[in-house]
């Protein structure tokens, strides 16, 4: 098990560790484990991390993603707020490193196989809570997942991804199929709320589309 000898003190600090550890080519080149060890470390303090943890008030948002390093283009550090009771859609991550820390309240991961015929329920594998400064790790060679806020109060999660990734797959749970997600965009970025946000409200505000078991949607 990797220990780390100086634990970060600050997200400032935890940052810069990150930036360290993963050079110029993100986690490709990088111990994983080494990664999760500096994200176990830090002591989340809300000092540290309130400032970027803005809450998208506009109707249809589950969780809201706030954008606080870009790292070097090989990965970005974000942190989302949860709404209570609400959950991601099953997806993948486009083959990108996913490391995850609660920085307030809970979330439960449901882990699931990927699938391997269609029309067919996902199995889930595995169903884990993690608490406060907790650290959970997932890539698509896992399977797949969702992350679910099941307390009536907001959670704030710290998230790393290696590489960035715009867009991924969601997957049915009835049918296992699949479809692309849209963009992922950011309501804020280090701390500043980005204001194309109010463009796209009458988006997020679309009726919702049908419901997966019964068309089958485009990838």
């Amino acid at each position: 098990m990797n220990t780390i000898t100086t634990p970060p003190k600050s997200l400032n600090e935890l940052i810069e560790s990150i930036h360290a550890e993963m050079g110029k080519e993100g986690l490709e080149n990088a111990d994983v484990n080494k990664v999760q060890a500096l994200l176990n470390s830090y002591d989340a303090n809300i000092g540290d991390w309130e400032r970027y943890a803005l809450k998208n008030e506009a109707g249809g948002c589950k969780y809201t993603r706030n954008l606080v390093d870009a790292g070097n283009g090989k990965f970005n550090l974000m942190v989302l707020v949860w709404d209570p009771k609400v959950s991601s859609p099953i997806h993948d991550h486009t083959n990108s490193h996913c490391l995850v820390k609660i920085l307030d309240g809970e979330l439960t991961e449901r882990l699931y196989e990927n699938p391997s015929d269609i029309n067919q329920p996902l199995d889930m594998i595995k169903e884990s809570t993690f608490e406060g400064n907790q650290v959970t790790y997932m890539h698509d060679k896992l399977g797949l997942h969702s992350m679910t806020n099941e307390r009536s109060s907001h959670s704030v999660s710290l998230h790393l991804y290696s590489p960035p990734f715009d867009t991924c797959k969601t997957f049915c749970p009835k049918t296992g199929l699949a479809r692309s997600s849209g963009n992922c965009v950011f309501y804020s970025v280090a701390g500043e709320r980005q204001h194309y946000m109010d463009a796209i409200r009458d988006h997020l505000r679309t009726p919702s589309r049908p419901k997966c078991h019964t068309k089958r949607n485009a990838v």
